[in-house]
């Protein structure tokens, strides 16, 4: 496992153990055990620029962005499985929000 990595090794599709966060040689069963990789560094997240208006009625540009890190990697594989799936799910959340806080504004 690489020090950028957190593995969790899946048997026949079903999570076998505790994930590893720790780097070094760690052992698998060949053709039985599938390696799933997880990055353990901040990742990007850079939203879509986007014109908002505030309480006032004044229009802003607002260019967001995000850097963000997988704390939990067992959760995190359980309930996304991917990358792209985690972008999705921060693209609501954080497109909402910044929506929301922009609105408040005057």
């Amino acid at each position: 496992v690489k020090e950028t990595d957190q593995v969790i090794l899946t048997q026949f599709g079903k999570v076998a153990g505790e994930p590893v966060t720790e780097p070094g040689l760690h052992f698998k069963i060949p053709f039985i055990q599938e390696v799933n990789r997880i990055e353990a560094r901040f990742l990007p997240w850079d939203g879509t620029i986007n014109e908002m208006s505030t309480k006032d009625k004044t229009y802003l540009i607002i260019d967001t962005f995000a850097r963000w890190r997988i704390k939990d990697p067992m959760k995190y594989f359980l309930r996304l499985r991917d990358e792209r799936s985690a972008l999705s799910r921060l693209d609501d959340i954080l497109g909402s929000e910044t929506r929301n806080a922009v609105a408040k504004h005057e």
